[in-house]
This record gives C-alpha cells, sequence and structure tokens, in this order.
C-alpha cells in the first residue's frame, strides 16, 4: 500500500475535524433598518464595541474599534451585499426584512457612551452612507439588531444625537427622562458655515437658559473656538491630490451637551482629512514651527512619523500663539486652546491622525502618540462655567 504524503495526512486530518463539528443553530434577532424592522437569521457580529466606549477612560481602544469598523464599512462582503440588494427595488425601497443578513455590529456590549464617541462612531456611518447611498442601502452593517436589549441611557443618546436618522430608522421614542443631562443633535457640513455654529451656539444657550444657568460669555469664546476648528477643515483637512487611505466625502461634524449639576459643557467638533500632522507642511509658521521642533527634540520634523503626532500638536499650538505676538490667544490652533482659559475651569482635547494633545486650563499639558491612527482630526472641549 502506497503510503500517504504529510500533506494528505494533514487533510484527512482536517476534513475529519470538520465532520465531528457541531453545526451552530442559527440565532434569530429582531433587525432594524431603512423602512423596515423583522426577524432574521443573524451570523456572529464582525466585532463588538468596547464595553466603554469613552475617550476618557478607554481613548485607544475606541480609537483601534473605530479603524477596524472603517475597514469593515469601506468593505462589506459580497453575499451579504448580494443578498441585501434582493431585498431593494428598483425605486431603493426595502421589500421587507431580509431572511438573513450579512454580519453585523454589536451595539448591546456598550455599558458607557459619551457624546464626542457617538459623534465618532456616526461619522464613520455617514461617511459610508454618502459614498454609497444606493448600492448599500441595505448592506448588513447598515443594519441595527436587538435594538431593544441595548441598554437604554446607550439607546436615547444614540436617538438624541442624530444616529438613526442616518439610517433612516424612524419610529423609535427614547425612554430617557434625565433634566440634569442635555444632548445636542450633531451637525455635519462641507463648509465654513458660520450660520451652523451660530444654531449650535443658540442651542447651547436655549439648554443653559432652560437649566436656569447663563454663559453668554463662554458661548461668544465657543463661537470663536468652533468657527477658527471649521475654519481649519475648510482650509487644510481635505486638499487636492493628497492621499486617503478611506474615501472621504469633504464634511465635519460635531454636537455638544449640558450636565447641569456639575455646571459643565461638552463640544466637540471631527473631521475625517489628512490631519494636522499632515498638512503643516503648508503652514505659513512651518519653517519657525521647524526650529521649535528641532531645538526641543534635537530631530527636524517627519511629518511622514507618526510617533511624533502629539508632539508636534503640541508644538504647533504653541508656535501659533507666539508667532502672533500675543501671550494667551493668538490665532489658529491657539485660538481653539485659548477658549479653555476663558472658563472657570475645563480642557481641550485634539486627536488628530495618531497624536494626542491634552491641556489642562492653568497651563497643564500632555502630548503622546497613539499606535492607530483617529482617520482624521478631533477637538473636543469640556468645560465648567
Amino acid at each position: 500500500m502506497k503510503k500517504l504524503s504529510p500533506r494528505m495526512r494533514r487533510w484527512l486530518e482536517k476534513r475529519r475535524r470538520r465532520s465531528q463539528r457541531t453545526k451552530r443553530e442559527p440565532t434569530l434577532g429582531l433587525v432594524y433598518g431603512q423602512n423596515f424592522y423583522g426577524l432574521a437569521r443573524l451570523p456572529r457580529p464582525i466585532s463588538k464595541i468596547p464595553s466603554v466606549f469613552c475617550l476618557d477612560r478607554n481613548l485607544a481602544d475606541v480609537v483601534n474599534f473605530l479603524e477596524n469598523l472603517r475597514h469593515r464599512l469601506n468593505n462589506p462582503p459580497v453575499s451579504g451585499t448580494r443578498s441585501m440588494e434582493s431585498r431593494v427595488n428598483s425605486n431603493g425601497k426595502s421589500k421587507g426584512a431580509p431572511r438573513w443578513i450579512a454580519p453585523y455590529v454589536d451595539f448591546c456590549s456598550i455599558n458607557q457612551l459619551t457624546p464626542t464617541a457617538a459623534l465618532l462612531l456616526a461619522a464613520e456611518y455617514d461617511r459610508i452612507r454618502q459614498i454609497n447611498k444606493i448600492l448599500h442601502a441595505g448592506l448588513g452593517t447598515f443594519l441595527l439588531v436587538n435594538v431593544e436589549l441595548w441598554k437604554n441611557e446607550i439607546f436615547s443618546l444614540l436617538l438624541e444625537i442624530g444616529f438613526f436618522d442616518l439610517l433612516e430608522i424612524a419610529d423609535l421614542d427614547s425612554q430617557r427622562e434625565d433634566p440634569d443631562f442635555r444632548i445636542i443633535r450633531m451637525r455635519s457640513g462641507r463648509k465654513n458655515d458660520p450660520t451652523e455654529v451660530d444654531q449650535l451656539i443658540e442651542e447651547l444657550e436655549r439648554c443653559f437658559s432652560e437649566l436656569s444657568l447663563s454663559a453668554d460669555d463662554e458661548c461668544f469664546e465657543l463661537a470663536g473656538a468652533l468657527g477658527e476648528a471649521m475654519e481649519n477643515v475648510v482650509r487644510c483637512a481635505y486638499p487636492a491630490g493628497a492621499n486617503f487611505k478611506y474615501t472621504h466625502v469633504g464634511r465635519w461634524w460635531m454636537t455638544g451637551a449640558i450636565i447641569k449639576s456639575e455646571r459643565r459643557m461638552y463640544v466637540s467638533i471631527y473631521d475625517q482629512g489628512i490631519s494636522i500632522p499632515g498638512s503643516l507642511h503648508a503652514w505659513e509658521h512651518y519653517d519657525s514651527f521647524k526650529q521649535r521642533f528641532l531645538r526641543f527634540l534635537g530631530i527636524e520634523p517627519d511629518l511622514t512619523e507618526p510617533k511624533y503626532d502629539g508632539d508636534v500638536i503640541k508644538m504647533a499650538i504653541e508656535e501659533s500663539r507666539t508667532s502672533t505676538g500675543l501671550e494667551k490667544h493668538g490665532k489658529g490652533l491657539a485660538h481653539i486652546q485659548a477658549f479653555v482659559d476663558n472658563c472657570s475651569d475645563g480642557r481641550l482635547r485634539i486627536v488628530s491622525r495618531q497624536g494626542v494633545y491634552e491641556y489642562q486650563k492653568g497651563g497643564v499639558k500632555k502630548a503622546y502618540s497613539l499606535d492607530t491612527s483617529i482617520g482624521g482630526t478631533l477637538v473636543e472641549w469640556v468645560v465648567r462655567l
């Protein structure tokens, strides 16, 4: 008898093990999508969102998850695409709930979610929705599964920030009644739009008034800081001819929230552009920034090397402040930081590409780099009024 080759032996052993596996019974779940909901067979989820989806407590894991989600949304499974397209007619209307769906994202694992983290999550779905409005009208990754099992505070926050509207999922009501916590609906745009800033500020002021608080001066300063951040997006984030890992839609996203008992306000704005480190080479103060970088770190800046991104952001802000000849305010990035100093207490966080810069009122600064890119630039203010 001919002796089996090692390769054939391995193949037979693999076949034997496969035949012994117990076939997994399909799991049924309630699926929500554009214009429909119903039961469907569920595969295993492609990923679970980190339990603590919060930048303060779990920044690295949140950024890692978003990069994985970004890849999944931009590279949907072919089988799932075909299955879902068969459920949509030529007018883009769903024929009803699918019998099975492609791998999905599991939201049931979230125990803590902040408005800024929700904004980042929504921006990823919004990008792919706008790129593929027709082709991916009903993809599994656009479906929400077992929403009734989500924690109520998580569901309420996503509903109020406008996440469900992005996916055109209607007729959902929130049960949350927390007079101490107000969330401002997410806004998005392609250009420097002072109207959007004014409307966000008006909503914040209205919330302050309803909560018997006053913040006229702080909101005035916030308008300038938000406008500066938005201007940076328009001028620098999406230059023609730049190389992007993922297709962009040239937009910014922003939101805000207020906690009455703490007199605390949260405001954040995010873009999916080339980042602060990626755009500095075209900055008018780049030569003096380069000298500052060389003086403090002993090397010339390499803007293609993300391990220095935190230091790059920190020194760009310092250069922005000193280049105007003013001690505190300055223009550009310095104006974004100056808003914190005008409040009774607060902090600024900028995450751009892999860099993180944190500034606490009183001058405490921290700069470091992550292992993964946030996919653009996030600016977040948390201040007490």
